[in-house]
């Protein structure tokens, strides 16, 4: 799996869907991908537990790297120190660097 596109992230899956939340590594903000629905792939409910388990992790795994992708366009990095941060957070558009780095320049 890809580590996280942010320092900080939640997992707010569910049985019934998948959600994950990631956090600008500068001030917070947080970012919340879309919701997507667990889907039984043509098994009818109720599901034996083992396909369940095996169907919900691999769309959870899916589900994740499409959020962590998405999350990775959301969140700019900073080309010193790799730091993942939001547009309020980028001071220098042109060099793509953080406040911190900026300033200790």
């Amino acid at each position: 799996m890809l580590a996280p596109t942010t320092t900080r992230f939640e997992d707010n899956s569910t049985q019934e869907g998948y959600s994950f939340v990631f956090y600008c590594d500068k001030c917070g903000w947080q970012w919340q991908s879309g919701y997507m629905p667990f889907q039984p792939q043509g098994f009818q409910l109720p599901i034996d537990e083992a396909i369940f388990g095996m169907l919900w992790s691999l769309q959870h795994r899916e589900a994740y790297e499409s959020a962590n992708r998405e999350a990775g366009v959301i969140f700019n990095r900073c080309k010193v120190c790799g730091a993942r941060f939001c547009d309020d957070c980028l001071l220098h558009a042109q060099l793509l660097t953080c406040g911190d780095c900026l300033e200790n320049k």
